[in-house]
């Protein structure tokens, strides 16, 4: 089984990022490949309908996608910045398509340096599914008090 773990940070060496290496850790007796995309590195552009037509910006995206595509189960990682998920995983999530990610296991994490983290699941759960059908689990995690 393969599962693909997004941090959703767009700052380097992020916490986000932190987080999504230990999972990554906890989850290699699970899973026999495991793949991070960290939103930072990849630097996506923002979604606009050049991505339908395959334009030349979106060659970076098409890897991405066969990632996705293969994937059996996904973590979703966003810092919560003002009480938000941040617009990387959100452009994530506008660009991904019910091919990649469709009736997949999506766990949402959160992580916060105070004793919130709640309202980014809260927001992604509301919106981070409507045209890419992700199946989010009913459990999250939340990592509080992180620095």
């Amino acid at each position: 089984m393969k599962i693909t773990i997004v941090s959703g940070s767009q700052r380097a060496n992020s916490q986000s990022l932190s987080v999504a290496r230990y999972l990554e850790s906890l989850s290699l007796d699970h899973f026999d490949t495991t793949n991070i995309l960290d939103l930072h590195s990849l630097n996506l552009p923002f979604w606009n309908e050049g991505v339908w037509k395959q334009s030349e910006e979106w060659e970076l995206w098409t890897p991405i996608s066969e990632i996705l595509k293969h994937s059996d189960a996904v973590i979703l990682i966003t810092p919560e910045w003002h009480g938000m998920a941040t617009p990387a995983l959100k452009n994530f999530l506008l660009l991904s398509t019910d091919e990649e990610l469709a009736h997949k296991p999506v766990l949402l994490v959160s992580v916060s340096a105070g004793v919130n983290g709640v309202y980014p699941i809260s927001e992604l759960r509301m919106t981070g599914s409507k045209n890419n059908h992700a199946c989010f689990l009913p459990d999250h995690l939340i990592f509080r008090n992180v620095e």
